[in-house]
């Protein structure tokens, strides 16, 4: 419940500073999209006969929250996936249906990426060195193809 107030109060720029520095985070999809998730997240909280109504309640406002941010960009993959999830709460079959598919449409390729990043270090030494998780530099290699000349006009320029 605190997130969700957090949440509703950065989407509303309920502080002045940000608003001082013309913030609107009303704007943000990002945020939008998570407070979506958040409300959602706490709609499947509430259980039993009993607590229906405000399951509903919270679930008819996560879909509002995602729908604004799918105005500001229609191809958003996690709005699109949690509108699913909603539209399925609700009992709205079609529309999860609808946004299961945008999901799939607009979500990346992981096995694409993972190839382009494979090939890019297999090609790239260097950069594959410097994209490990702890990348140990050997301070005492000589200065491979730096030219003393050119060292010597970097560190004393004039």
């Amino acid at each position: 419940d605190r997130a969700i107030a957090t949440l509703e109060s950065i989407v509303g720029t309920r502080f002045n500073e940000a608003r001082d520095r013309g913030f609107d985070f009303s704007q943000d999809n990002r945020v939008l999209t998570e407070l979506g998730r958040t409300l959602y997240e706490r709609a499947r909280r509430e259980r039993g006969k009993s607590r229906a109504q405000a399951r509903i309640e919270l679930l008819q406002q996560a879909r509002s929250r995602l729908e604004l941010a799918l105005e500001l960009d229609p191809e958003d993959v996690k709005a699109h996936y949690n509108l699913a999830l909603v539209a399925a709460g609700l009992g709205d079959e079609q529309a999860a249906q609808r946004h299961r598919a945008l999901h799939q449409r607009y979500r990346r390729d992981d096995n694409a990426v993972e190839q382009a990043v494979t090939r890019h270090r297999r090609l790239n030494p260097a950069a594959d060195h410097a994209a490990q998780p702890i990348a140990v530099y050997d301070l005492q290699r000589p200065r491979a193809g730096v030219d003393e000349q050119q060292l010597s006009v970097l560190l004393n320029p004039d």
